[in-house]
């Protein structure tokens, strides 16, 4: 398994959203960044998926930290992803943004999702692009 993610927006229901290739943010403003856990070793492009990946729906109980990091180490912001709907789809999270966030440019995403049982860590390169208004 390839642990990875998908950027989500206008996410309205476990079937209502747009996948995006990368998230783009107002930095300043509280919002909630979605993602989708996915496995990218599976359903790849080469088989004619798109987009990449399947969901991956981790088990009960499992936990998902975020890190988004800048080249400047005093605007490393670190968040407790929520599981958008526990109940009918483990694979979407969302990350709080808050207005007081030291977040601006563009900064890459580390993650460390926390199953029972094992720790499974992915980055995701492309980033989030937060715009100054």
């Amino acid at each position: 398994m390839i642990l990875s993610c998908r950027f989500l927006t206008d996410v309205a229901g476990v079937n209502t959203f747009q996948v995006i290739p990368q998230a783009e943010m107002y930095a300043g403003d509280s919002q909630n960044l979605y993602i989708q856990l996915i496995d990218e070793s599976l359903d790849r492009p080469d088989q004619g998926f798109s987009p990449r990946g399947r969901r991956y729906c981790p088990p009960t109980s499992t936990s998902l930290s975020v890190t988004f990091k800048n080249v400047d180490n005093a605007k490393v912001v670190e968040r407790t992803a929520v599981q958008a709907f526990p109940t009918l789809d483990a694979s979407i999270w969302y990350i709080p943004i808050l207005s007081s966030d030291p977040l601006a440019g563009t900064v890459s995403m580390a993650a460390a999702l926390v199953e029972p049982g094992r720790t499974l860590h992915f980055a995701f390169a492309k980033g989030v692009v937060l715009r100054v208004r």
